[in-house]
């Protein structure tokens, strides 16, 4: 798979080019939603410490959008979505956003656009994955999973198209 790769890119490169027009606006009408953010906080970088969550693992932290954060921990977690059902997958989404909003204010453009980040997201793991072809458990799964991931990156990118503010 790695010589037909290039196959696919240029799916994902017009994929990228998108989410980057519509998250680049969305920064442009939003600079107050940069600050340093984590930008890999997901369960697997989350400890608990005497009943309070706590992150760890700060090698990918940066300056960036703060919606970035609440994107990784929603596409990291679609396996556990996958198993507790369309219900509480959706009540596990609104807790996320309502514990984020008790410290920063989410506004409903700042949710409709999450969506972008979620697939933004997406991308970045197949890079992420692609860089590490030499692995084979890596490789074997990017193979395997690509398909999926592309169908979930176009689901997002969907999901916040139909919404007319960008």
């Amino acid at each position: 798979m790695a010589k037909d790769f290039p196959k696919y890119t240029a799916e994902l490169e017009s994929l990228r080019g998108h989410l980057y027009k519509k998250i680049n606006n969305y920064e442009k009408r939003n600079p107050d939603k940069l600050s340093l953010i984590h930008a890999d906080l997901h369960f697997g970088n989350m400890i608990w410490n005497k009943g309070v969550v706590q992150p760890i693992d700060f090698d990918d932290c940066g300056y960036g959008l703060e919606l970035y954060d609440i994107a990784v921990t929603l596409a990291q977690s679609s396996n556990y979505f996958k198993k507790v059902g369309l219900k509480e997958t959706r009540l596990s989404k609104e807790a996320l956003l309502r514990g984020y909003s008790v410290y920063k204010e989410l506004t409903d453009v700042d949710i409709d656009i999450l969506p972008y980040f979620v697939a933004a997201r997406e991308l970045a793991m197949i890079g992420w994955l692609y860089e590490r072809r030499d692995n084979p458990e890596l490789w074997d799964y990017l193979r395997k999973n690509l398909a999926t991931r592309k169908k979930k990156t176009k689901k997002y990118i969907k999901q916040a198209d139909t919404k007319t503010y960008l």
